[in-house]
Formats: structure tokens, C-alpha cells, sequence
């Protein structure tokens, strides 16, 4: 075998290994999207999610958009994104952690089951937060008790940018 078979090999190999295993590029693990949204589980006890919707410190964030009920697909993964630049991290970080609290008994006639779940990755753990695309337009990362976490509305701004992300085309 010649040196640069060897080498591709290698390197096919070592990208085999990374997609099987998540990691990125960059070497940071990434969950993936599940293939269906199901309600992603939204309970942490983390502290630093008590005080910011997205905490400092994220390596990336999976951006994963799932499909409402009225859907050929009801509930199905739509597309999913990857973030690993620092500078588009922290404009998420500032867009999430200014948005205002929101009522814990909101009815949300609208709501069709239309979310985008991020998966933010920290150094030791990963948060879920969920943001609903139609409806009430809740926001949480599962801080606070169990089933009765906070809940943030979701500005335009920030479901603008996750609609051009993701390639979602319905309405707000």
C-alpha cells in the first residue's frame, strides 16, 4: 500500500469513527436529533439554567426543527443544524437569555406540536431546550420543578432566525 492510499484510509477511518460517535470537526461531541420529537424530556437541576435560559460555556448547539400533527410526517425531524462557531454560540445565548417570562397557565389553541429543540453541549453536560413554533411560542430549558419549569415567550427575532436555519416556511 502506498503512503498516500495509507493516509486515505486513515482519514477515512477517522471520519467514520467521528459520525458514528457525534463529535464534530472541532472534536465536540454533539448529541443528535432524535428522529421524532416525542417531548423531549425538559427537567434539569443545573444551576446556572436557573439563571440563564442558555448558560455560558457552550461548545455547540444541535438545532433540531420537528414537524407539527398536520404534517405527512406528525412529529418527524424536519432538518437539524449544527453550531460550533463561538460567535453565532453567543448571539444565541444573548437572544434566549433576554426573553421575558411567560404564564405557567397559557392555553395555546394554536399550537399544532411544531418545536425546535436545541441541544446545547457544555464540557460535563447537555442541556435541551425547547422552543414552540406555533401556538403560545414557550421557551424552556426545564429549569425549576418538575412539570412546573419556566416558561419564556419566544420574540420574533429569535424565531426568525431560527426559521431561516432550519428552513421552516410555516407562520408564527
Amino acid at each position: 500500500m502506498t503512503l498516500r492510499a495509507a493516509l486515505i484510509s486513515a482519514l477515512a477511518t477517522v471520519s467514520l469513527l467521528a459520525i458514528a460517535t457525534g463529535a464534530t470537526a472541532t472534536g465536540v461531541h454533539s448529541p443528535r436529533c432524535a428522529k421524532q420529537s416525542r417531548d423531549p424530556p425538559l427537567h434539569t437541576s443545573w444551576p446556572a439554567a436557573r439563571r440563564h435560559v442558555l448558560p455560558p460555556g457552550a461548545l455547540a448547539l444541535r438545532i433540531c426543527r420537528y414537524l407539527g400533527l398536520n404534517t405527512r410526517s406528525p412529529e418527524g425531524l424536519g432538518r437539524s443544524v449544527l453550531i460550533v462557531r463561538r460567535g453565532e454560540i453567543e448571539r444565541f445565548a444573548r437572544e434566549l437569555n433576554h426573553l421575558r417570562l411567560g404564564s405557567l397557565t397559557a392555553k395555546c389553541p394554536k399550537d399544532d406540536g411544531s418545536v425546535i429543540v436545541i441541544l446545547a453541549s457544555y464540557p460535563r453536560t447537555t442541556l435541551t431546550i425547547a422552543v414552540d413554533l406555533r401556538g403560545c411560542n414557550d421557551v424552556s430549558n426545564g429549569s425549576g420543578a418538575p412539570g412546573g419549569f419556566r416558561r419564556y415567550i419566544a420574540s420574533m427575532r429569535l424565531l426568525k432566525h431560527l426559521a431561516k436555519l432550519t428552513g421552516y416556511r410555516g407562520y408564527f
